[in-house]
């Protein structure tokens, strides 16, 4: 049987709730060898996101993508 991850994440502000929504939908159900192999700076390049938030708020969003990523390389 495959492991499967699931995260649950949330913050006081919007823009990071729906930035959080954004990376959830990516990582949520998958097995830690795909969380490791996605290219998720090249999805949020074809969905041009970093051009269109503030240097923070982009690092905030990569600590998160980092975060999920050390957890999921935990259990492979």
């Amino acid at each position: 049987q495959t492991m499967r991850l699931y995260f649950a994440v949330d913050s006081d502000a919007r823009v990071i709730r729906g930035l959080i929504a954004l990376v959830l939908s990516v990582f949520n159900g998958r097995t830690p060898q795909d969380i490791s192999r996605f290219d998720i700076d090249d999805w949020f390049s074809k969905l041009d996101l970093y051009n269109h938030l503030s240097p923070s708020r982009g690092n905030g969003l990569r600590a998160i993508v980092e975060e999920i990523r050390s957890l999921a390389h935990r259990f492979e």
